[in-house]
């Protein structure tokens, strides 16, 4: 064989070999295509869970400076800020009564609340997402919804009844949704507690020595007038903080 044959044997055998990376990359690309059109289980997830996000954001940045609580209860105007009394007695000598012993619980149920409406608007935006694609996408009107405040996170579970017929006749059913985001909610919550079961008890909170026992919490306490204090609580690790207001253990005035 001479060179000539030879080097026209070596240019089929290269364009051979590109005919070939090009089928292989159109068949994996359709196939991506495929999976995020379809939306598997973790893709229809994954779409609640992006769309949900900015309004649990919201959320926290409400109810964290005011106290943990989206509605305002017995409050206290500090820095431009209404702040919830976490423990309070309005008379003197006595110890503080909490106010929110349930506290995480509270959160929870107003979180269900403030977020209950999105849920409908997400699921609308996914049946649009999916049909703009030209499969079907239907989903229940009634459903269950909870709202978890659990250590280094809030979790949402959503119970609905959902199904969708791929582009290639496939019928997908699903029930059950879960979204898990980021939070040092709990944490600040647990801390907000701790100080309102000292201040109940001993009308005082050792703040220098809990946040050396428990650096991550870098905690401050400003005397508004006598006798209302407002704890600040910051989360280093997540860089969120939470705010309560306490009055205990007031004297009246000439004592």
């Amino acid at each position: 064989m001479d060179i000539k044959v030879k080097g026209q044997v070596t240019i089929w055998i290269i364009w051979a070999l590109i005919l070939v990376g090009v089928i292989v990359l159109f068949l994996f690309l359709q196939q991506e295509i495929t999976t995020e059109v379809s939306g598997s289980g973790t893709e229809v997830g994954s779409f609640i869970g992006r769309c949900m996000e900015p309004s649990v954001r919201e959320a926290e940045d409400i109810m964290l400076p005011r106290g943990g609580l989206l509605e305002k209860q017995n409050t206290v105007l500090f820095n431009f800020q209404e702040v919830e009394y976490l423990c309070v007695n309005m008379g003197f000598y006595e110890p503080c009564i909490n106010q929110h012993p349930l506290l995480i619980r509270e959160m929870e149920d107003e979180l269900k609340e403030y977020l209950k409406p999105r849920v409908d608007i997400c699921f609308n935006e996914l049946k649009e997402y999916i049909e703009d694609r030209g499969e079907k996408f239907t989903f229940s009107q009634d459903y269950d919804f909870e709202v978890s405040v659990v250590p280094e996170k809030i979790v949402l579970d959503i119970n609905r009844n959902t199904r969708y017929i791929t582009k290639t006749g496939d019928e997908n059913a699903l029930e059950e949704y879960r979204a898990e985001f980021p939070s040092g909610a709990h944490g600040l919550a647990t801390v907000a507690l701790e100080i309102a079961a000292q201040e109940a008890t001993y009308c005082y909170f050792e703040s220098t020595g809990y946040s050396l026992y428990y650096p991550r919490y870098k905690i401050s306490r400003h005397q508004l007038s006598y006798p209302v204090k407002i704890y600040t609580i910051n989360d280093t690790m997540t860089n969120e903080y939470m705010m309560i207001a306490i009055r205990s253990c007031a004297m009246p005035a000439g004592v």
